[in-house]
Formats: C-alpha cells, sequence, structure tokens
C-alpha cells in the first residue's frame, strides 16, 4: 500500500457521510459579517484521544469541539458553508483530486496526536485563514490567552514550541481502529510487542530492519474488551539489526508500524513504551546513527576548552528547542564506539559537562550526564548527555549574547529569525522569567 495517493472528491465524500458521527475541533475568525475558518479538524472512525464537547467564545474568535452526523459534514463540504448554532462559517472550495497519506499510530501532526493509524484526506492546502497576530483573546466565562496561538494550542491539545499551528491544511482524519501498536518493550532477551485492536486475528507482526528478520501471525485471543477489540503481546528473542523497525501487516497493506533504533530514543516514543537495560540503551542509540535527536563526539572538550571545541552546546540548544535528543562523547561519526577512558570520566568530568551546560545556556534546560561502560573495552566508558525538549523555548548559548540554533536530520544550524519569532511565540511574553530583546 502507497503511503501516499491521489483520490477522487467523491471518494472521501462518501467516507464522511458513511461515518455515524464525525468529531469536529475548530477555529473560526469574524471579518467584518462573515465567519471563516482558522482550523478545522475532522475525525472519524474514533474519537481524539482528549476529545470533550466544548467551545470558547471571544469577540472575534470562536473555538468549538462538537460532534456531528456525517452526513451533515459532507454536506457541509458540498456547500462550502456550515453551520455552527447561530452563526454560518465559510468553508474553502474542495478540488477534483485529493492528496492522502497514510500515517502511523501516535503521528506527531498539526493537532492532537492520535491513538490509531490515520488515512488523512487533505481537501485544502492553503485556503484557511490565519491566526498570527490575532489577540489578546479575553474570556468572559472562557480562558484569557495573550495569542490565539496559545488558546488554539490548549484547546487542540498539541505542543506549540518552535511552530504555528494555524498554516495547516484543512483534512478529514480517519481513525483506523483494526489494529495498531500498542507497546515495544526491549530487553536483554529480545523485543516484545503488544497489537490492539478489532481485526488483529490473522494479521502478521514483522520485526523487520536492513536484514530480513523473523515474522509471526497473531493468534486469536480468548480475551475481547467492552469496544470489541483485543490485545495480543508477540515476542521476538535476539538483539536488533541496524535500522530496526516493528510492522504490523494484513497482507501487503501495512496497518502499523514503529521505528525501533532508526532515529531511536531511550524514552518512551508517542505513547509507545521502550523499556531496555543500561547496555541496550546504549547500543540502540549508537546502532540508529546520528539523527534529529542523536549526535556523537569522538572527545570531550578541553579543560581549558576555546570557543570552537564547544560546539556541542549548540547541539544541546538544538535539542531543547526542538524534540530533545543526545549526544555521546567516545562515539566516532560512523558509530565506532572507541570509548573514553574511565580516568577521564570520573566525577569531577561529569561536573565539568554539567557546568559547561549550566554555564552557557540562556535559559537553562532540563538535562543529564550518564556514564555507560563500553563491553568490550573494559578501561572504557562513554559520557551521554540527554537534553529535554525546552517548555520555554527559545534556548541559546551565551547568556549575554545568545545565538539560536535548530536541528535538521543530523545538522545543527543557527535559527533564522522566523523560525526564532515561532519559538519565541510559543509562549507569551509576559509569561517568561527571561526578557528577550524580540519580546
Amino acid at each position: 500500500m502507497k503511503d501516499r495517493d491521489q483520490v477522487p472528491k467523491d471518494e472521501v465524500l462518501k467516507l464522511i457521510d458513511a461515518e455515524p458521527d464525525v468529531w469536529l475541533r475548530l477555529a473560526i475568525l469574524r471579518e467584518g459579517d462573515e465567519w471563516w475558518p482558522i482550523l478545522f479538524d475532522m475525525v472519524g472512525g474514533a474519537p481524539p484521544p482528549r476529545w470533550q464537547e466544548d467551545h470558547w467564545d471571544y469577540e472575534d474568535v470562536r473555538l468549538a469541539s462538537i460532534k456531528v452526523p456525517g452526513d451533515t459534514v459532507r454536506q457541509w463540504v458540498v456547500d462550502a458553508r456550515a453551520t455552527l448554532d447561530d452563526v454560518e462559517v465559510q468553508l474553502p472550495s474542495v478540488h477534483e483530486s485529493l492528496s492522502v497519506e497514510r500515517r502511523q499510530s501516535k503521528h506527531y501532526g498539526t493537532y492532537e496526536t492520535l491513538e490509531w493509524p490515520v488515512m488523512e484526506y487533505t481537501l485544502n492546502w492553503s485556503d484557511l485563514k490565519r491566526g498570527s497576530g490575532v489577540g489578546p483573546l479575553i474570556g468572559d466565562v472562557s480562558p484569557s490567552f495573550f495569542q490565539f496561538q496559545a488558546a488554539a494550542a490548549s484547546f487542540f491539545g498539541v505542543e506549540l514550541a518552535g511552530r504555528n499551528i494555524d498554516n495547516g491544511p484543512w483534512m478529514f482524519r480517519r481513525q483506523d481502529v483494526t489494529g495498531r501498536l500498542k507497546r515495544v518493550q526491549l530487553t536483554a532477551a529480545g523485543t516484545n510487542v503488544t497489537v490492539t485492536g478489532t481485526a488483529i486475528t490473522g494479521m502478521t507482526l514483522e520485526l523487520a530492519s536492513d536484514v530480513p528478520g523473523p515474522s509471526r501471525a497473531i493468534p486469536a485471543s480468548s480475551s475481547s474488551r467492552e469496544d470489541g477489540s483485543t490485545e495480543v503481546t508477540v515476542e521476538f528473542a535476539g538483539g536488533l539489526h541496524r535500522n530496526a523497525w516493528v510492522l504490523l501487516r494484513e497482507g501487503r497493506r501495512w496497518v502499523d508500524r514503529r521505528f525501533l533504533n532508526w532515529g531511536y530514543r531511550t524514552t518512551a516514543d508517542e505513547g509507545i513504551e521502550v523499556e531496555v537495560e543500561r547496555r541496550e540503551q546504549l547500543e540502540a542509540i549508537v546502532a540508529s546513527g546520528e539523527g534529529p535527536t542523536v549526535e556523537f563526539k569522538v572527545e570531550l572538550p578541553p579543560a581549558k576548552a576555546t570557543p570552537e571545541q564547544l560546539h556541542f552546546l549548540r547541539t544541546v540548544a538544538a535539542f531543547a528547542n526542538v524534540d530533545g535528543g543526545t549526544i555521546l562523547f567516545g562515539v566516532r561519526d560512523d558509530g565506532e564506539v572507541v570509548g573514553l577512558l574511565k580516568s577521564d570520566t570520573d566525577g569531577r568530568t561529569k561536573d565539568r559537562v554539567t557546568n559547561l551546560v549550566r554555564g552557557n545556556m540562556a535559559p537553562l534546560p532540563d538535562f543529564s550526564v550518564e556514564l555507560y561502560d563500553v563491553d568490550d573495552k573494559p578501561d572504557k566508558m562513554v559520557l551521554v548527555l540527554h537534553v529535554e525538549a525546552g517548555p520555554a523555548p527559545p534556548y541559546g548559548v551565551k547568556p549575554g549574547n545568545p545565538s539560536y540554533y535548530l536541528r535538521r536530520g543530523a545538522t545543527t544550524f543557527p535559527a533564522s529569525a522566523d523560525q526564532l519569532r515561532a519559538l519565541a511565540r510559543s509562549r507569551p511574553p509576559m509569561a517568561r522569567d527571561i526578557a528577550f530583546p524580540w519580546a
């Protein structure tokens, strides 16, 4: 099955019409006498995980979450007009050929992360209004916000850091509740995968990688839940090869998937629990190679480091500004673990790295420094610096005159003015503890 394709408009309209209920969450803006959508999230198949019917009303902005029959929503799309209580909302036109993309469960997108795999049908790419610059939003009985972005992020249940949420396309997202990967557990003995869904019996679970991997047919389960779903755990013995991923498929159609050491993180990734021993943690990170959340450094900066020898701090800032990440000292760019002499990685060295981060970041992100043994080198260790995604970006290097960085692939690069403003808008200026020159 293709991850991306084109489908006729009528096919998507039939899908919407067949839904007993469509869960809508929207933000609309009044311009003159007319209302226009800024955000218009339409979900079928199952409600979003944080779903509750609600509405926030402001003078020229409204946010609402409502459940509407599919045939009604289909007519709104056809008419390019939706009726919501006492207002009519002008909707964008829908193209004759629509793009569709299949997303794995827990995909991080514009709106709230959904529990199940999703088919995303894009109805219109660019004709929604923009909420940037709208605010403050002062509520009577609704909560007040300094900017529209913060209100929408709170209402839609998304992380705002480093991006705007009002520049996405208008989509219908249909959750596939037939099956999903619920939990992945990595241990020294192997990989255990728990799957759940309404029709998982007979599906195939495969541990794929750069070499052929094992697969298992999912057996029938004796336990069934109130929603009709079942849950089964399948065990795979042995270690992981490079670029390992778990695939839940039905014939040639993939139902759900999760990458294990391809962009791997040691913490739970998008709701999938991952448990590993310390040795397996290090092996899994190294096996993933450098990427958006992993950086290798062959040696530590010297005790009296020059600014050029402290480049790793730029990556610390980039990790804090985006999704967090891990820097490993004692690993070559090609992934070879050469280690650091244990005599050079005592408690004072950990303190030195800690002090370098504390003394050069503005503001200070959450981070930790750990030491890992190297199995085949008893006199060597790897120093691992974990950086959390920060709640108050942007994070910069050199507090007196900060520079700001982002991460793309395995590259750390300076943030542009637009990217910096997007980071700064993730929280209202008055809510910050630190003053920034653009606030």
